[in-house]
């Protein structure tokens, strides 16, 4: 008997159990249930704690209004204006990069291609030279180049520009730092590259020459090599491989060095001439067009190279290498080749095949390795004829 009064007992409690969790989970569940004004009075005179202090949200707060500038400074104005930037570090999943392309003194510039480079936490200085393309003496106003990357565009009327940056930072092997770089025959990436992503980038003024390389019928050529300098920008001289006949040549127009650009240009393509120009771009302009035409080259000449005699080392000499230059331009190497030994079982002379000219000469050995010239002259290389030269002690070091 005492145990079913326990029985009956358990039972009634799990019963007053369900029936509460079911009150409560009713209450839960009636979301469209009206408030009663006393439970509107609590919610106002009982804010949650992460809200006292806080001012409540008026209506409006439900539309974004534009900050009110009446009484900052000047500074604080413009600060408050600038146009808001994407995360440097894309931290909150930010990819949008925007802003505007302004030249130095603060004008948009508009219809200049632009496109999204990686870039480091550190700031850098770029070189006052770049080959604006290489694929052809049309740069196609810098789209062609700013093709070649994922993320590029046009800035528009006032200079602006909006780029998608996701792709570029996922292939970033440093913190997902990017930059916006604008490319255009006038225009070059400011100088200075600091860390900072979007907002104003102040492009700077440039030159431009279109090289277009051409043989004997006008007809662009494939393939060619060639040497550019501008000393007054950038000392040493810049080599280049292009395609479509020729390329373009761009130099920034800054502070300190002259607006008039002073350069030249050496070109050279398999089976053909080597021809080179001087070309001056004044001030008043910010672009230039050459052609240079390369003529089909006659049959090689053959160099030989033979030992002083008596021999100048005890260990016979097995591997030379020849270096051919114009003779006003003996840096500016436009070929090296390896001689072919006339015996290669008896170690002596060497032998190599040269396109006809006249040339600055070099040659260095490199087994067994000397430093230093054996060679170092100018020559006349007449087509299908030997010239033959004798190699000396080195007379300075060579350049490898």
């Amino acid at each position: 008997m005492r145990s079913r009064m326990s029985l009956l007992a358990l039972a009634g409690i799990l019963i007053a159990v369900g029936l509460a969790v079911a009150y409560m989970r009713g209450r839960r569940a009636a979301p469209d249930a009206e408030p009663t004004e006393s439970m509107v009075d609590a919610r106002v005179e009982s804010p949650p704690p992460a809200l006292e202090g806080r001012r409540a949200p008026s209506a409006a707060d439900t539309t974004r209004q534009a900050p009110d500038t009446s009484e900052l400074s000047p500074e604080a104005e413009d600060a408050v204006r600038k146009p808001p930037t994407a995360d440097p570090l894309g931290a909150s999943g930010e990819s949008i990069v925007a802003g505007r392309v302004l030249d130095p003194q603060g004008r948009p510039l508009a219809g200049i291609p632009v496109y999204v480079a990686l870039a480091t936490t550190k700031g850098y200085v770029l070189p006052d030279h770049r080959f604006l393309s290489v694929d052809g003496p049309d740069a196609e106003e810098g789209r062609r180049e700013a093709m070649q990357y994922v993320d590029f565009t046009t800035t528009g009327p006032d200079g602006a520009f909006r780029l998608d940056a996701a792709l570029t930072r996922g292939i970033s092997s440093d913190d997902g730092r990017v930059r916006v770089v604008p490319i255009h025959p006038s225009w070059m990436e400011p100088r200075v590259v600091t860390g900072e992503e979007g907002g104003e980038v102040h492009a700077e003024p440039a030159a431009s020459l279109s090289v277009r390389v051409v043989d004997e019928n006008g007809d662009p050529i494939s393939e060619i090599r060639g040497i550019v300098r501008e000393v007054s920008r950038v000392p040493e001289s810049r080599f280049v491989a292009a395609t479509n006949g020729g390329f373009v040549v761009q130099w920034r127009r800054r502070e300190g060095i002259p607006d008039e650009v002073r350069a030249s240009v050496l070109v050279w393509a398999k089976g053909r001439t080597t021809e080179s120009r001087s070309v001056t771009i004044p001030a008043s302009r910010d672009a230039d067009v050459i052609t240079i035409a390369l003529a089909a080259v006659r049959p090689d000449g053959t160099l030989v190279l033979r030992p002083s005699s008596p021999p100048l080392d005890a260990v016979p000499v097995t591997q030379i290498v020849v270096v051919l230059s114009l003779p006003d331009a003996p840096d500016d190497e436009i070929l090296r080749t390896r001689m072919t030994p006339e015996d290669p079982i008896r170690p002596g002379a060497f032998l190599a095949a040269l396109p006809p000219g006249r040339f600055r000469l070099r040659a260095f050995r490199i087994d067994p390795p000397r430093e230093g010239w054996v060679v170092d002259e100018e020559i006349d290389i007449p087509s299908s004829r030997t010239v033959e030269r004798t190699w000396t002690a080195p007379t300075r070091d060579a350049w490898r």
